[in-house]
């Protein structure tokens, strides 16, 4: 996919089908997990999963390119769970907040987990798409001489061809 518009347009085509799903998170003293929660074809799950995954790639070039290679985001390996965090952390639609206490057995505190959903997760993603689109452009990953090639370049050598052809024509028939 060339631009974040590409990504939105296929976040948004599926939304309808994970209108009834969530995406669980939690985080905190006993690691971070995800889960798309809910049911839901397992189909529609995997490509959006394969999706979240590309748009975390793109995210990591993205976040290179503007010089916030120090960013937080960056830090996480996993490409989807690196989206996967830019939702938790930017969509109005992450919330069902909790938390509790982990406990050793002599009682102590083992630190805290958090936990957190993003319902409609599809469509937040595809309007993070939107803000990405105008705050982090993807690059195009093309050379001058692609796009010469691309938009010019065959017309041309077509044309060439065609020239040798006629004049061997010419030199055929006269």
């Amino acid at each position: 996919m060339k631009t974040w518009l590409d990504f939105e347009t296929r976040f948004r085509a599926l939304a309808p089908a994970m209108q009834f799903l969530r995406l669980d998170a939690q985080w905190g003293a006993a690691g971070e997990y995800w889960h798309i929660a809910g049911g839901g074809n397992s189909h529609v799950i995997q490509q959006f999963e394969i999706l979240a995954n590309n748009a975390g790639q793109q995210l990591a070039k993205a976040l290179e390119i503007a010089g916030e290679s120090e960013s937080s985001i960056l830090q996480i390996e996993d490409p989807k769970h690196r989206w996967y965090n830019l939702l938790k952390e930017s969509s109005p639609a992450f919330g069902d907040l909790g938390y509790g206490e982990q406990r050793n057995d002599d009682g102590s505190s083992a630190g805290f987990i958090y936990t957190g959903s993003i319902r409609t997760f599809a469509e937040a993603s595809a309007n993070l798409c939107l803000l990405l689109h105008t705050s982090h452009p993807l690059e195009e990953k093309y050379s001058k001489w692609y796009w010469f090639h691309e938009n010019y370049g065959k017309s041309l050598i077509v044309g060439v061809i065609l020239v040798f052809v006629g004049y061997a024509a010419k030199l055929l028939f006269t």
